[in-house]
């Protein structure tokens, strides 16, 4: 998924110039994960191969990419952490590679892993909503993969009725009875259990600012 934020003014002829640059192996994963959605169908689809709901593996991957810049302006004063008056322009990337396997009908071993490179404009701060989630907290990203998620997941049925259930990265069981404990033990997200708002908990879905994504007023504990 590529999110753009709308330009203002002209480019420079130079390219933005990144701290960190990603690693050879970082590039061609990107590479990778771009032509398959570059030679994906170009109608509205989830995903760029089917999965088979029998499958006790899961891989499928995303890229953000995020390229944001504001014109010069007129500030009576400027700090340290202000967002600098001067033309700036960033940008941020993360790859993430979602992988999982299902041991049995019940249990499931979930491995996630990411990299991320790039830059905020005015390295993240000037800004009490910050305008690219991927940055904050880190607003200078080394591209170095790093573990993500490493869940291990297991379901006790207590009854009810038996329904085909949504696969994901969280859960690839396809079915999953009315009356259930699920437990995750392992490296998680707080955001993928306990805000469950389907568009705006993680800047992987649709939105990208940081207030939007995740309530500004209370935060989240960061990693």
């Amino acid at each position: 998924m590529s999110n753009f934020a709308t330009p203002f003014g002209d480019r420079d002829a130079e390219e933005d110039e990144m701290i960190h640059r990603p690693s050879a192996v970082a590039n061609f994963v990107c590479l990778w994960f771009a032509a398959l959605l570059l030679t994906s169908n170009l109608h509205a689809q989830d995903q760029v191969f089917d999965h088979s709901n029998d499958s006790r593996v899961w891989l499928s991957g995303q890229i953000n990419l995020i390229h944001q810049q504001h014109p010069s302006f007129f500030a009576k004063y400027t700090g340290a952490n202000s967002l600098r008056p001067e033309r700036e322009k960033a940008t941020s990337r993360v790859w993430t590679l979602y992988t999982g396997a299902r041991i049995t009908k019940s249990t499931e071993i979930l491995f996630d892993v990411e990299s991320a490179g790039g830059r905020g404009i005015s390295d993240a701060l000037g800004l009490a909503g910050f305008t690219n989630l991927d940055v904050v907290r880190n607003p200078t990203l080394g591209s170095k993969p790093y573990l993500a998620r490493l869940l291990f997941h297991h379901m006790i049925g207590l009854g009810g009725e038996v329904g085909r259930a949504e696969r994901n990265f969280l859960s690839m069981m396809p079915e999953k009875p009315e009356k259930r404990i699920e437990m995750y033990f392992g490296k998680l997200s707080i955001a993928d259990f306990f805000d469950m708002n389907s568009v705006g908990s993680d800047s992987h879905l649709q939105f990208m600012n940081w207030t939007i994504d995740n309530n500004g007023a209370y935060d989240y504990a960061a990693d």
